[in-house]
């Protein structure tokens, strides 16, 4: 879930005001505002997207993705963009610290001001159906959630960059009216459920310091989801950016930006129990053991009426929804504790 407020957008050209405003010609080619864009479509081809009635069919590829990261680190170098947290006001935007929340405000709100569209109908051409849902926190670098995408493709025989991923925030139109839990319940109803009964499973993405899974409502909300949707036998797969030091203490060789738990073997754990529990081994332990902290009751949302609402939906189940969270993670590490226990 996006969690940023939205910025105010100048009525002539849709772009922020103070920010984006002005192109570099050097840069882009060109400095007018409706071609400044071109870069986030594929070669460069600015294309008129398309209209994809179905959110559920609203996927973002890697390379899509990969892309409008790409196009915001080089408008912020250029034009000194700083962070749209007001808590952060004034940080300047790079690689570290630009988030998905940062892109919507900057990229995706004024690229599709015209159109009144997602980012997803912006740059593709067609349905783009998803091959996996992903769970992520909007305060998270969107170079590290392209970093576990990345990672997720390569650990996975028969994914490509052209395989689309069900992002929330790229799949809706950022101008929905309401509350942010306006926006979702409408998602959930009509959607979340379409969603899961056609893709293979939930990536988790989770930031350096565990905030998605320790301690926030949304990300909760949709692993408690999925797994009222499809039971527990839904594939849930959790990913983080790569701790150079957690690499060489597993000795995991490979050139790697992110570590992934994965739901049965990778492709490069070659049916081997011994390396998917070497190459897991690299995976932050702590990292995880934050998802066994999780509580609904000390869990946030940026609306506090989102986590009031989100609270009504659990109703009287907020243990199991608590439950889901740990146990989610949970087996994970006990995996690996068992792994541990056997090897001294």
């Amino acid at each position: 879930r996006v969690e940023a407020p939205r910025p105010v957008l100048c009525a002539g050209c849709g772009e922020k005001e103070g920010q984006g405003v002005v192109m570099l010609a050097a840069l882009f080619g060109t400095p007018l505002a409706h071609e400044a864009y071109a870069p986030l479509f594929e070669h460069g081809r600015r294309h008129r997207g398309c209209s994809i009635s179905q959110i559920e069919q609203r996927g973002v590829t890697v390379a899509q993705l990969r892309r409008g990261l790409e196009y915001a680190l080089a408008r912020a170098a250029a034009e000194r963009w700083t962070s749209t947290n007001p808590t952060k006001r004034g940080q300047a935007l790079t690689e570290e610290t630009l988030t998905l929340n940062d892109f919507v405000s900057l990229v995706v709100l004024p690229a599709t001001a015209k159109r009144g569209c997602s980012y997803v109908e912006l740059v593709a051409e067609r349905n783009q159906p998803p091959r996996w849902m992903v769970s992520v926190w909007g305060g998270q670098p969107l170079s590290e959630i392209v970093a576990c995408l990345e990672q997720h493709v390569n650990d996975h025989h028969g994914l490509s960059e052209d395989d689309p991923y069900w992002v929330y925030a790229l799949a809706s139109d950022p101008r929905a009216t309401g509350s942010e839990l306006a926006d979702a319940l409408t998602v959930l109803d009509l959607s979340f459920h379409r969603v899961m009964s056609n893709v293979e499973g939930v990536v988790s993405v989770v930031d350096r310091d565990g905030v998605a899974l320790s301690s926030r409502t949304w990300c909760a909300l949709e692993l408690y989801e999925a797994t009222h949707s499809r039971g527990v036998a839904v594939k849930h797969e959790v990913y983080t950016p790569a701790v150079q030091d957690e690499l060489d203490e597993a000795g995991v060789d490979e050139d790697v930006r992110a570590v992934g738990l994965i739901d049965g073997y990778g492709a490069y754990d070659l049916g081997s129990a011994a390396i998917k529990a070497r190459r897991e081994h690299a995976f932050p332990a702590l990292l995880a053991a934050r998802a066994l902290e999780y509580t609904l009751e000390h869990s946030s949302t940026y609306l506090e009426a989102d986590h009031e609402g989100i609270a009504s939906i659990v109703g009287d189940d907020a243990d199991g929804f608590d439950a889901t969270v740990r146990s989610r993670v949970g087996t994970f590490l006990l995996v690996r504790w068992l792994d541990d226990i056997a090897s001294g």
